[in-house]
Order: structure tokens, then sequence, then C-alpha cells
């Protein structure tokens, strides 16, 4: 294989994952050509490892703009979850780092200003760059100031020169960077412009999904063409070293997007570097993120995991019952488009995101509904595509437990859950092995 890591370049990278052929995980079928059976164009989607940095990352390289402008509806504040975690963050960071108005806050990929509204109530002067048309839309309604480009070191001259409306010469005193190093397409010119928009006693908080959660919890499905990047501390660590940054702290998040990690960023040498950063190198290396042999062993993981996910729907259809989905997401079109699964097979995804409401998953050209039409519905069993949020789900869906409905989470391994789970009653949970 010629491919050169995103990181650091080297050409030591061994593939360890094949999902095939799939169209843009984000990219929802618009209801004119989902009636139509038109498919969106699918590109191959392969993982692999740098023996040398540890960084994974995928090997099909999509051109932005198709995925993050023409395509993309995620947005944040549809998830209470995730609005909570943000005010939390905010509370943090002021208390933490003393910000006052005096102080200067930016967010690359801010969406829809889920993040920053937060800041902006206590009067902090703020800045987002978003280059989705409709988050940074929703973002400036919110009266949030935002730059609708894509961010790099390129942008971070020209705003600092005055650009974009951006304050000249200003740097920032924190930068936020929210599940974005995973889209970044070249990750050094990131870094780099995160180096320069940095205060030199500033300081920048990274979040992501953990890579060891990836493999010990079989999250297959949160491969996509959109995350192009999947990372380790050791990764982290070694890419901002680059751009003479460095780690000082790392905290764990266990609900939030299957298991997070928060980064803490500062200037090398100038901080001094919490005993957690450590601690977790050492877990990693335990867990084996530093060579290709766990890696090589998801890939057999994954197979299984598939099998008994097909034999768990194969039973559910045998019975006769109706199945249904909820969460038009990403990972959810990874996981039907991997499983083979149509709208034969699961009659309507439900979502709270009235943007996706009307649209099809792609691939497999399953009809969006909105997620008030569950309860009416009635399907037997609902397959939770966003199982990151599957607490938060089930929740919110009590009357449908209530009226006797069932939810079934494809991960880590399947799941059933119904009102007497919910309850409490274990001995009524199912797992299919």
């Amino acid at each position: 294989m010629s491919y050169a890591c995103r990181s650091c370049g080297s050409s030591h990278v061994v593939e360890f994952l094949d999902l095939g052929s799939m169209p843009i995980a984000s990219c929802l079928v618009t209801d004119e050509d989902g009636r139509a059976g038109i498919l969106p164009r699918a590109y191959p989607l392969k993982a692999v490892f740098c023996s040398d940095c540890t960084l994974v990352s995928i090997t099909e390289t999509v051109d932005a703009k198709e995925l993050f402008i023409d395509n993309y509806n995620y947005y944040a504040s549809f998830s209470p979850s995730v609005v909570r975690h943000a005010e939390h963050y905010a509370e943090e960071m002021v208390a933490g780092l003393g910000l006052d108005p005096r102080a200067f806050v930016v967010e690359l990929a801010s969406n829809d200003g889920y993040q920053l509204q937060f800041f902006r109530q206590r009067g902090i002067p703020c800045v987002g760059f978003e280059p989705s048309p409709g988050p940074a839309r929703a973002a400036r309604e919110k009266s949030i100031d935002t730059i609708p480009e894509f961010f790099g070191l390129e942008l971070a001259r020209a705003c600092l020169a005055g650009a974009h409306g951006y304050p000249r010469g200003r740097h920032a005193d924190l930068i936020i960077a929210n599940n974005v190093l995973a889209h970044v397409r070249d990750l050094n010119d990131f870094l780099a412009g995160v180096s320069l928009l940095l205060d030199d006693d500033g300081t920048a908080t990274f979040e992501n999904p953990w890579l060891k959660l990836l493999l010990d919890e079989t999250q297959f499905d949160t491969i996509y063409h959109e995350h192009v990047c999947y990372f380790s501390t050791h990764a982290v660590q070694a890419a901002c070293a680059r751009h003479h940054l460095e780690v000082t702290d790392v905290r764990y998040f266990d609900k939030l997007h299957g298991g997070m990690l928060r980064w803490t960023v500062r200037r090398q040498g100038r901080h001094s570097v919490s005993p957690a950063v450590a601690e977790i190198l050492r877990e990693e290396q335990r867990a084996g993120l530093t060579t290709d042999r766990r890696f090589l062993e998801f890939g057999d993981s994954v197979a299984q995991l598939k099998n008994e996910l097909l034999a768990q729907l194969a039973s559910i259809q045998r019975q006769g019952k109706r199945l249904a989905a909820y969460g038009a997401v990403a990972k959810g079109a990874t996981l039907t488009n991997y499983l083979g699964l149509t709208a034969h097979d699961v009659r309507k995804v439900y979502d709270r995101n009235t943007n996706k409401v009307g649209a099809y998953l792609p691939g497999s050209l399953i009809p969006v509904a909105h997620a008030d039409d569950l309860a009416g519905d009635a399907p037997d069993v609902v397959l939770i595509l966003a199982w990151n949020f599957a607490d938060e789900i089930v929740a919110q869906q009590r009357p449908y437990l209530e009226n006797g409905g069932c939810f079934l989470v494809p991960i880590p391994r399947p799941k059933l859950i119904n009102l007497s789970t919910v309850n409490g009653d274990s001995s009524h949970s199912s797992e299919e092995s």
C-alpha cells in the first residue's frame, strides 16, 4: 500500500479494517432522490495504523466541501446531553483559567453555537469558525460571531491581520476544538494554525472519542469518511510536539460520544504536566495502542459482531416483528450499510433533528421520521443507531416503552432494552451471542 501517515508522513502503516465501499455517512438522500432510488456516490473505507506515531486514520480523502458544506446536517444543540456538557465546560474554564470580559475565546468547528453561547452569556468575547452553512447560520442567530471557513494556518494568519472581521492581532486565551480533530484532513496545517493563534500563556482543549474505547467496545461504526483520524493520547502528543505544543492534562468522560478524552494543550515547557498524562500513556501502552497487533485483532472482532447483529435481527424478523431504528446519524449509515440493511428490513429511522426529517439514510435508503412519531407508530423493536446517546433516547421515549416497545442497542454487543430493564429488573434484559 502506498499511503503516508496524515500526522508524521511515515509509510510504516498497517491496514487493519476494510469496510468496503461506503457512501458519505452524513450525506442524507433527498426526498426526491430517495423515492427514485438514487444512491449517493460511494468511496472505499479502510483504516490503517501508523507504527511510528500510532495515529489511526482512513486511506480515502473525500472533498471537504462534499462532506461539510453540501451535506452536513449535524446540529449539536439537538442533544441535551451535549449542551449540558458544553455548559459545564464553560463553567470549568471560566473558573479554572480566570476568564472574564477581558479574555478572548475561539472555537474551531463551532457548529450551531451550542458551546460559545455559554461564554457569550458571561460577557466574554468569542469567535467561532464553522464552514457548514446551516450550523453557522444557527450560531449567528444566537448573536455569535462566526467565520464560515475551514480553519488552518493560512486562515489563522489572515485573521491575525484583521480579515473576516476578526480582531486584528488578537491571540486567543482559550481555543476550543470539540470533535474536530477527527475531521481534519491536514493535521499539521490545523495544529500550526492553533499554535499561531494561541496566546503564549493560552490554553487549547481538544475533545475527541478515545481510540481505546473504539477497540474495547468494537465501535467500528464510528469509522466513516468524515472521520479521517482516530486518536490516542500518544498520537495527540506526537502531533502537538511538531508545533511546539504539549499535552499538559487529560480527562476522560465516559458518558459522552461512547467514551471521550479532553486533552489540555499549551506551549511546550511553559506549564507543568499533570500526572494524569503519564498515567493514561501507560494505560494506552498496556492496552496495546502502540503496536499493530491489537488493531489486527480488532478486524476479527468486527466480523464477529456483524454475525451477532445479523443473527439478532434475523430472529426479530422470524418472529414477524416490525423493526425500526433511532438516530439518522453518521455512525448509523456505517452500521446499516455494513450489515446490508435496507428500508425493507428497517421501516423508518426516527430523529429529533427536524433538518433530517423527510430525507433518507445514504445507501440503505431508510426514510427519516420525526422522533415524536415513534410512540404512535409503535414498531416492535427499535435499533438505536445513535447508541452513544442510548440513555438519553430511552428516557425521552418512555411512552414507547410503556406501550410495550423494545430497543436494541448494537454496540458493544447486541442488547435488548424493555420497560423491565429500565425499571431495574435485569432478568428481562437480553444479549444475543
